[in-house]
């Protein structure tokens, strides 16, 4: 036995599931085959989480190794036809029958040519594109397609495919380092700040809220300058309703320190002169 490439459809059938580099070849003379390599058996992905899966710990030793059986056993679709009951039983090391396998509820279904592993296809192949296959995947749509089982229906649980084949792990981590450089770039979200809150309750005009959050970051005595909004707000209260559009933004209000200001002006003179907006000094 010897590991060797995959190197081309001359040197092994598409309908081989072939999930890493290289296959496990005998060196036995093969009429077919025309290269000397007849194929021994082919190497897969297998889910090592499934041994705190709470459905996996549940099964007993005999379904356990059964589930692990069925699973190097299948072709590359998932497919595992003419089932020999016997020798299950003998490389298991314990009595099996078709009627273990309902321990499995709804993960093994009945196909035409034996039993289908459902998530199979989806887990070792991910998305398969059935207009533009790559080599590989041709064989797993024919062994599909001889199963009697729809393409959709093996990739169900996948909702697009993905641009470039499959992530690498150095693909994983480029993605990581981008979202965490855009983390980094974002403006993180504001921490609950009652001090803040309290003046924003009472500033009469509700707009860029991220902007005086800053501007009243920087004012020592905040229990004055939320003084000084309330009682601007009360004045605003009292003015015509057209009037209030010339109310500044907080931010500008507390930049330009119109907190400071005398209270007076901020009431309405007379119907003709509202009060003085912006802190004019003309009178």
């Amino acid at each position: 036995m010897r590991l060797v490439p995959y190197v081309s459809k001359h040197h092994i059938s598409p309908a081989v599931c072939v999930c890493t580099e290289f296959v496990v070849v005998s060196e036995q003379v093969s009429p077919q085959a025309g290269r000397g390599l007849c194929l021994h058996m082919s190497k897969r992905f297998t889910e090592t989480a499934k041994w705190a899966d709470p459905w996996f710990r549940a099964l007993t030793s005999k379904q356990k190794c059964l589930w692990l059986w069925l699973c190097d056993n299948c072709d590359c679709a998932g497919v595992v036809p003419e089932v020999d009951w016997g020798l299950v039983s003998f490389q298991i090391g314990e009595p099996c029958t078709a009627d273990d396998l309902a321990s499995f509820g709804d993960r093994i279904a009945s196909c035409e040519r034996g039993f289908w592993i459902r998530k199979f296809v989806a887990f070792q192949w991910g998305y398969i594109s059935e207009e533009n296959p790559s080599m590989p995947q041709r064989g797993v749509i024919k062994a599909l397609e001889r199963a009697g089982i729809p393409l959709a229906k093996a990739i169900e649980s996948l909702t697009k495919a993905f641009p470039k084949g499959l992530e690498t792990l150095k693909d994983k981590d480029k993605d990581k380092d981008k979202k965490e450089d855009r983390v980094q770039g974002k403006e993180k979200e504001p921490e609950v700040d009652p001090v803040f809150d309290a003046f924003w309750a009472n500033y009469p005009r509700k707009e860029g809220k991220g902007g005086a959050r800053k501007a009243f970051a920087k004012l020592a005595d905040k229990d004055r300058v939320i003084k000084a909004a309330a009682q601007y707000g009360e004045a605003v209260r009292r003015w015509p309703a057209d009037d209030r559009q010339f109310v500044p933004h907080p931010a500008t209000w507390l930049n330009d320190g119109r907190f400071e200001d005398d209270p007076t002006l901020w009431e309405r003179k007379s119907a003709s002169q509202p009060a003085k907006f912006y802190g004019d000094n003309q009178s």
